[in-house]
Parts: structure tokens; C-alpha cells; sequence
């Protein structure tokens, strides 16, 4: 690996150009920035030591707080030369450092803590003394590295999120953000620990790539948008990370064939974009499942525009940016840095981007327009399966968007911590009653056959003057009729 910093492609000086000459990018360091200063006046921040010392299986390191953090600092200190951040940038981190451990037993918190810990420690390597060095390589290594050896050999405290040794392939937001953050804890400390940093990062790496395949074949993600930008940030933070490292993924030691290591090779990776873009209305995304309303956004998108040459997707991450009704993509400060590491200026015309998708999980979207104004008239529809992570029993369910509002919604996520909500207790707002959905008979079942065969799109039509898609749902039916079948079709010049 080249020398530090090494994490993302860190040359400070071309990220300093791009914000003295590029407006874009000026806009985004300005937020950053103005977060920073935000924390000068904070103290650390508290973590919960009692329910760490527990070492349980609840989230206890809050991942939206603490990854900003830890980004904003690093760069706002190499960008400005400013002690004053760097001062603050080691109360944060020692503060982590001195945890009793970086809760193992859920190790979504684990392997942020890792992604964190190491950014501070490469970003500003030079900048440490040498005890500071060597207290955040301990922690590093002690508090993250060593204990994914566990996770790797077969014996997960709780909740299995890689697929090495095990053979069962894990398909889902943990596999990519807790393979992700092994990767930068592997690439920071590469050099003081190659033997152990190679076999991790060679797990890592394998392990996302047979995960990989939730993207396939277009990019629709399963699990909604809000886990859709958890997974991507977190997978192309680790691409980034190994491509400004090694050069690319064949400069990585140690892999082992056949895998499509290069990740953005997997199907539905580089496409991945589309999914956030398309299920957009006109008051943000459609919460299917475990979501939110909101306007899912994420640096990644600025990724692929870049590295792919999609200019709609750079255009879809800059109009939330810009929307006065989506202040809180602006909160992910981390999202901002990673921006401005990604981006480079483009044509931003999209004329060609069709109004229309039908992704093979099973969710389609029509609209008339890609302006997002009052003659918006959007129209989605959920079918597929409704098994998997985050699920609801939701087939069929749809939503309808025009004059600037949602005429047709859905409940989206409840609350984890109602008794025994994410093992499938019936929830109304998880049953076809809360989704929008067919009901025939209803009882205290679920209303509709879980891990059934997939509900297929069946007929599909689009041209300038109207759309249409029809989704079979007998298969989550099969208990109460022989043929259930919904669609919907937008007409009359689209309005």
C-alpha cells in the first residue's frame, strides 16, 4: 500500500483546488466546514459505557453521529492547517479510544467505529505524535481488527454478516457496511500489521463480493432506500478505499479465484443509483417496507456519476442538496467529504433517461416528468417477495404523487424495539390493510403467503402519451383465490 494518507484518494491539495475553483465543490466544503466549527463549541461525544460494558446485542454507537464526525474533523484540519480541529479531531478520538470495547455483540457500531478510527489516524497521520500513533493503532487493532478475526472463523456473537467459511451467502446492508469498515481498518494498518491486515482484508473482500449479488440485475435494492443508502455509501467508501490503496482491485494481495472482486463488475452495481433516483416523487422516495419518507441521497451517487459517466445521477445527488425541503442529507457531513472526494465536473443533460422503470425485484415507477414541480405526476408499485430483511407484507402496495402532494402513501417503518417486531409479529402497519393492498378475508394470519415464489411482472407499456405495468400477486394469494392480479396505467399525455 502507498503511504499515508492512503484511505480514498486523499491528496488534500487536489481537493483544496477543487474548492477554490469549482463552486459545487466549494458549496459542499462550506457545509462541512460550518460543521466543524459547530463542533469546536461540543464536548465529546458520550457514549453509553454502561451498555457497552453489557456487550448486548443493541446498537449502542450511533453510526449517524459518529462517522460525521470523525470525516468532518479529518478533513476540515488538513484542508484549513488549523490546530484547532486537530485538537478536537483527538478529543473524539480518544474518547473511542478509551471504550471498553466497540460493542461486538452488534457490530454494525463495530465496524463504524473502525471506519472512523482509521480515517482520523490516516488522514492526519502526520499530525500525531508518536503515543497518539500508537494509541490509535491499539485501538484499531485491539477494538476492531483482532475481533473480526472471530467473526471471520465461524463464531459471530449474534448476527452473521459475512459469508466466508460458512458457505450461506449474506446478502444484505450488514454485509457491506460491516465488511467495509474491516477494509479500512486492513488498509490503515497495513503496514504495522500485514499478516493479520492481508488475511481481513482478503475475507472482507470476498465476502462482499458473493453478497453483492442483492444488487443484481439493475440495481433495485431490496431492503428500501433508507438501508439502499446505508449498503451503497458503505460499499463504495470500501471501493474507493482499495482503489486509492492498490490502484485498483488487482493490486490486492492474496485473492483468491474465481471472484468478481472488481465490485462495481457485479450486475446491478453500477446501476445501482437508478433505484433511489426512480422511487423519488414529488415529496421524496416511496417508503416501502422498513423506510422513511425521505430523499434518500448518498456520496456514492456522485461515485458512479464520476466513475461511471451518469450525469443523472450527480444531478439527482445536487438537487436534493439544493431542495430547501431536504436539510437532512446537509446533517451527513461525512456524505459531503466523501462528495468532494468523488466528484469531478461533467455535462449534467439527461435527456435520454427514460420516465419509466420496472426493476426486477419488483418494484416499477412511471411518471410524466423528471422536473420535480407541481405537474409531477408519479405513480410506483411494490410486488416481487416479501421475504428478506425489512420486509412487510406489502404486495401490491402503491403510491401516487401530483400537484405536489402524495395522494396515496404508505406506514413505512415501525418502531425495532416493539416486542417482537423484527421477527414478524403482525404489525398493522406491516399487514396488506396498512400497505394499500388486497385483503380477502382477513384473520390473525398474515393476509398474504410469506416465502412465496416471486410476484411477476406480467404486462408492461410505455410511450409519450401513457404507462401501464400489471404484476401477477397469486403467489402471496394462494391461501384465499386461484388469480389476483393489480396494475396501474397513467394516460392522457401522462397528466
Amino acid at each position: 500500500t502507498k503511504q499515508h494518507p492512503r484511505l480514498q484518494g486523499t491528496d488534500f491539495g487536489v481537493i483544496r483546488e477543487k474548492i477554490e475553483t469549482d463552486p459545487f465543490c466549494a458549496a459542499l466544503y462550506q457545509g462541512v466546514k460550518n460543521r466543524a466549527d459547530v463542533l469546536l463549541t461540543q464536548p465529546a461525544f458520550s457514549y453509553k459505557v454502561a451498555d457497552l460494558e453489557k456487550n448486548g446485542h443493541s446498537r449502542v454507537i450511533p453510526s449517524a453521529s459518529i462517522v460525521p464526525i470523525f470525516y468532518t474533523l479529518a478533513l476540515v484540519t488538513e484542508i484549513e492547517n488549523d490546530n484547532r480541529y486537530l485538537e478536537k479531531l483527538w478529543q473524539e478520538a480518544e474518547a473511542a479510544i478509551n471504550l471498553p470495547n466497540w460493542n461486538t455483540g452488534h457490530w454494525l457500531d463495530t465496524a463504524q467505529m473502525i471506519q472512523s478510527v482509521s480515517i482520523a489516524y490516516d488522514w492526519c497521520y502526520h499530525r500525531w505524535t508518536d503515543e497518539q500513533r500508537e494509541a490509535l493503532e491499539n485501538a484499531i487493532k485491539t477494538h476492531g481488527l483482532e475481533q473480526s478475526v472471530r467473526e471471520y472463523e465461524g463464531s459471530p456473537r449474534w448476527y452473521q454478516w459475512h459469508t466466508s467459511f460458512t458457505g450461506e451467502i449474506m446478502e444484505n446492508n450488514w454485509n457491506m457496511v460491516c465488511n467495509n469498515g474491516v477494509i479500512f481498518g486492513a488498509i490503515a494498518l497495513g503496514d504495522v500489521e500485514p499478516e493479520l491486515c492481508g488475511t481481513l482484508l482478503n475475507n472482507a473482500v470476498r465476502s462482499i463480493s458473493d453478497g453483492l449479488l442483492e444488487w443484481a440485475p439493475d440495481g433495485g435494492y431490496p431492503e428500501g432506500t433508507a438501508y439502499w443508502r446505508f449498503a451503497l455509501t458503505n460499499l463504495i467508501a470500501g471501493t474507493s478505499a482499495i482503489e486509492a490503496a492498490f490502484g485498483g482491485f488487482d493490486g490486492l494481495p492474496e485473492l483468491e479465484e474465481p471472484h468478481h472482486y472488481d465490485f462495481l463488475q457485479s450486475p446491478g452495481v453500477g446501476d445501482a443509483g437508478d433505484y433511489a433516483m426512480y422511487l423519488r416523487g414529488a415529496i421524496g422516495n416511496v417508503n416501502y417496507g422498513d423506510t422513511t419518507v425521505g430523499h434518500s441521497n448518498s456520496s456514492a451517487m456522485v461515485y458512479l456519476a464520476s466513475r461511471l459517466n451518469k450525469p443523472e445521477y450527480l444531478v439527482h445527488f445536487m438537487d436534493i442538496l439544493k431542495d430547501p425541503a431536504t436539510s437532512k442529507p446537509m446533517e451527513r457531513s461525512d456524505d459531503l467529504v466523501q462528495a468532494l472526494l468523488y466528484y469531478k465536473p461533467m455535462d449534467l443533460a439527461t435527456e435520454d433517461v427514460s420516465l419509466d422503470k420496472n426493476f426486477e425485484l419488483g418494484v416499477s415507477t412511471m411518471r410524466n416528468t423528471w422536473s420535480r414541480n407541481d405537474d409531477l405526476v408519479f405513480v410506483s408499485m411494490k410486488a416481487g417477495y416479501n421475504r428478506g430483511p425489512h420486509q412487510h407484507w406489502d404486495m401490491g402496495a402503491f403510491a401516487i404523487d401530483a400537484l405536489g402532494e402524495r395522494w396515496i402513501k404508505l406506514p413505512g417503518a415501525g418502531n425495532y424495539d416493539w416486542p417482537s417486531y423484527m421477527s414478524g409479529a403482525m404489525y398493522y402497519i406491516r399487514r396488506p390493510e396498512g400497505n394499500n393492498t388486497i385483503v380477502i378475508n382477513p384473520d390473525d394470519t398474515m393476509g398474504q403467503t410469506k416465502e412465496s415464489e416471486k410476484t411477476p411482472l406480467i404486462n408492461k407499456g410505455s410511450s409519450t402519451d401513457e404507462g401501464y405495468f400489471v404484476y401477477d400477486l397469486s403467489p402471496v394469494y394462494v391461501e384465499y383465490a386461484e388469480s389476483v392480479k393489480r396494475g396501474i396505467k397513467i394516460f392522457d399525455d401522462r397528466s
